[in-house]
């Protein structure tokens, strides 16, 4: 099957459209989460900013409710905050149940500087991944806020699920189309096949037909149905030159013959024979003379 210049265009019209494809999915895709990271970020450093600025003074009985409220309101299994003081120690929290493999606050951020820290973290026993912000307070306090990315690593599945869809389904029209284009392209290649077949068969006045393949097919086609008219004409001229060579030499040979048989049969005297001999070799000259001026006329219409 692969041995056609049908299927093989094919193929490599499937796979130049893959790597595009490929190339448009990988692109597409890394755009995407990217804008997915920025959008979160963004809500985390606005909630991080917030706190600061609206629960700054608020108590510690009075921050732990808002915290279990917060928590609550987003969700107990999507959201987790936790404040520590300056020196690591937990102040307050939200529901951590669905986030109880959280580590403790590492000595590197305890002492963290004001510029908000951002990382992405997963946690033994789910399988999402959380972003986290980690921000110190004007108060010195250090904020955590983590928010799980199941939705957006939800979306990014769902994305890729269609275009994976969407890739199979365009390759697959996409080889279909290749493969009847290619085929009509090649239908003037195929007429010019069987064409030379027909002549193989010493059907010299067939003529390949012309069709709608395109300009580089209807030149091929034109310059095969040329060769083939001038091939005709040469068979017939060499047809037409072989009956006038047989004809030229059957006479002097039918003479040769006449004079040698009369000879021999008849009682001939050394004298017949003399003239028998010169008469053969009058003839050979002339046949000598008629095959060298076949011989220049073939030479001169081969360089014509």
């Amino acid at each position: 099957m692969f041995r056609t210049v049908s299927s093989r265009l094919t193929v490599r019209f499937v796979l130049l459209l893959a790597a595009i494809f490929f190339i448009v999915f990988v692109l597409l895709f890394f755009s995407i989460r990217e804008q997915l990271e920025i959008r979160m970020d963004t809500h985390l450093l606005v909630e991080a900013k917030e706190f600061d600025t609206v629960f700054l003074s608020s108590e510690r009985e009075e921050l732990q409710r808002i915290f279990t409220n917060e928590g609550d309101a987003e969700g107990a299994k999507r959201v987790f905050l936790r404040l520590f003081s300056s020196e690591g120690k937990l102040l307050a929290h939200s529901n951590l149940s669905e986030f109880a493999t959280l580590p403790p606050l590492s000595e590197s951020l305890v002492n963290v500087d004001s510029a908000p820290m951002l990382e992405t973290i997963r946690l033994v026993g789910r399988n999402d991944a959380i972003r986290v912000i980690t921000r110190q307070n004007r108060d010195g306090n250090i904020f955590q806020m983590g928010i799980s990315l199941s939705d957006d690593e939800l979306f990014i599945n769902t994305l890729i699920r269609n275009l994976l869809l969407s890739m199979a389904i365009l390759l697959i029209s996409g080889g279909f189309l290749g493969w009847t284009t290619a085929k009509k392209a090649m239908a003037g290649v195929e007429r010019i096949a069987d064409t030379a077949e027909k002549i193989g068969r010493a059907d010299l006045g067939v003529r390949v037909p012309v069709g709608e393949e395109g300009e580089e097919i209807e030149r091929l086609v034109s310059r095969f149905n040329g060769m083939l008219e001038r091939i005709e004409i040469l068979v017939s001229e060499l047809t037409e030159v072989s009956n006038n060579i047989a004809h030229d030499l059957r006479s002097p040979i039918t003479r040769i013959r006449g004079v040698a048989e009369t000879t021999l049969t008849s009682d001939s005297n050394p004298e017949d024979y003399k003239d028998m001999a010169g008469m053969v070799i009058e003839e050979c000259d002339q046949l000598v003379e008629m095959i060298n001026t076949m011989l220049a006329i073939a030479k001169a219409e081969a360089v014509g």
